[in-house]
Parts: structure tokens; C-alpha cells; sequence
């Protein structure tokens, strides 16, 4: 009896411990979103995106110790409206979309810098090379729809994207912008 007793006061003071907090969960809604790159080619300005990706997104701004992004980006959904600049983009000797097959994002930390806009502490994986990267991000919650925005500068060479064909930059510039204007949904 004394041992039902010593589980049962277990199990009463588990209950009014406070539970695991968890950030809000949401849905990515890739319809409403965009990932750009931009680029120099040429001497040319470059437009592209990706048109394919997908994410795990938990945040919630009074929480987060508990936020948590990921982001898997198809490589192979380079578009750029020049069909042979893609096939060269997603060629081995940059991105190698037929072997990597997907870029993934990943946070670390999220800190809030002023009203909507936040720190990411996160690390991009790209051709096998994972990096650090610190960038802001400007997120707004209207009820239970969340829109962020940002851009980040990816130095390409630190991925090995371009290594060989371009390592001096003369052709494509060594520094690659990749924007975002992400829509999601509460879930």
C-alpha cells in the first residue's frame, strides 16, 4: 500500500508542475511565398528563385527559447528564366542539385532586435557544408497568419559553390543575396 501511496504522490506533484512550453506550430504556405537569389553574371544583375520548398516553422514571440525553423530548399527548382543558366546553376560544378538534391536551413536562436524585427542565430547546409550565418528578420503575426521578410549575403565560395569553374569571381559574384518573404499559417 505504501508503495501505491509514494506513486500516486509522484504523479500529483508531476501534474502541477508546469508542462513543457512549446512554441505556436505553423504551416508553411509556399503559394503566398517567395525565396529569391540575386546575383552578378557577366556584369549583369540576375533574378532567380527557388520554386520548390518546404518547412517546419514553430514561433511564438512571447517563447523564444522554444522557436525552431527548417527550411529544405529543392535545388533542382533553380529558376532564373534562362534555361541555360539553370542547367548550369544546377550543374556539379555549382549548386550539384543532381547529387546534394536540397539546400536545408536550420536555427539556432531566435532574439528579438527591436518591435518585429529578430536576430537568427542558424546554419545553412549547401553542396554537403554546413555554415553559420546571422541574419535579421522581420516577423508579423496578424491572428493566425505570419508573414516574415528578410535577406542574408552568402559568401558562395564558403559552400564550394563555384570553387572551380569561378573561384575568382570574374564570371559570377562571389557573394550571392538570397531574400525571403515567407507567408505561413497557425496550425
Amino acid at each position: 500500500m505504501r508503495r501505491f501511496k509514494t506513486i500516486y504522490l509522484l504523479l500529483a506533484a508531476l501534474s502541477l508542475a508546469p508542462a513543457t512550453a512549446r512554441a505556436a506550430n505553423w504551416q508553411l504556405e509556399p503559394a503566398q511565398s517567395r525565396l529569391a537569389v540575386d546575383f552578378k553574371q557577366g556584369g549583369g544583375e540576375i533574378k532567380a528563385a527557388f520554386d520548390r520548398f518546404a518547412g517546419t516553422i514553430e514561433f511564438d514571440p512571447n517563447d523564444l527559447e522554444h522557436a525552431a525553423i527548417t527550411m529544405t530548399i529543392d535545388l533542382t527548382s533553380f529558376a532564373s528564366g534562362d534555361a541555360g543558366r539553370d542547367g548550369q546553376a544546377k550543374s556539379a560544378s555549382w549548386l550539384d542539385a543532381d547529387k546534394t538534391q536540397q539546400a536545408v536551413y536550420k536555427t539556432l536562436s531566435i532574439a528579438r532586435h527591436a518591435g518585429d524585427v529578430y536576430t537568427v542565430q542558424a546554419e545553412l547546409t549547401l553542396r554537403g557544408v554546413t555554415q553559420h550565418l546571422t541574419h535579421d528578420v522581420t516577423i508579423t503575426i496578424d491572428g493566425d497568419q505570419a508573414h516574415a521578410t528578410g535577406s542574408v549575403s552568402l559568401p558562395r565560395l564558403d559552400y564550394g559553390v563555384g570553387k572551380e569553374a569561378d573561384p575568382s569571381g570574374d564570371t559570377v559574384s562571389l557573394d550571392v543575396g538570397v531574400s525571403f518573404d515567407v507567408s505561413a499559417k497557425r496550425s
